[in-house]
């Protein structure tokens, strides 16, 4: 039985992992030898801030931490990560037809987000499986702060300019800062 908090490590073949198998068979994508799925606070909380049917993040160090499995290469850091969400179901086993959905839809995709749930990550080994999610689950909590204040989550065209602060950005790093 998994403790609580427990990651599951999870092959594609395999049907049985707490009493919850039917949504691992057949998962994964092309390649995917492993699939890892987590309740993390962050997965649940930005498909929560997030009202649309994907995730996407740009310009971020941690999405060099993706594998492709298409190129068989990391993203790039220019690279935007992009993420499906599809609405969670009274039972683990009922997704198994939405993520069937996302991997027809994105075939690209190496995880999906599950609103107000968690977040199922897919790759080649176990342990570059386990590189990616949390290296997803660090951009989740990046992106949960980045949304609080008002910074994109993907940037056009690269940096924005060092000088070029928001007003409201000034306030939130200045704020009790005798001006010059």
């Amino acid at each position: 039985m998994r403790e609580r908090g427990q990651v599951a490590f999870l092959h594609a073949t395999v049907r049985w992992c707490g009493g919850r198998g039917s949504v691992y068979y057949g998962m994964p994508a092309i390649g995917s030898e492993c699939v890892i799925h987590t309740h993390s606070k962050s997965a649940n909380f930005i498909t929560q801030l997030i009202k649309g049917d994907t995730f996407e993040i740009s310009h971020q160090e941690y999405i060099k931490g993706i594998y492709d499995p298409f190129s068989g290469k990391a993203l790039k850091y220019s690279d935007t990560l992009t993420i499906p969400i599809i609405e969670n179901m009274p039972s683990e086993s009922q997704l198994l037809e939405p993520i069937r959905g996302v991997l027809e839809n994105h075939p690209q995709a190496i995880a999906v987000l599950v609103r107000n749930h968690g977040l199922f990550v897919w790759g080649p080994t176990w342990e570059s499986t386990k590189i990616m999610t949390e290296c997803i689950d660090y951009l989740l909590e990046l992106a949960i702060e980045m949304e609080k204040m008002s910074i994109p989550l993907v940037k056009e065209g690269g940096f924005e300019k060092e000088d070029n602060l928001s007003e409201k950005m000034r306030t939130l790093l200045f704020s009790g800062v005798a001006s010059v």
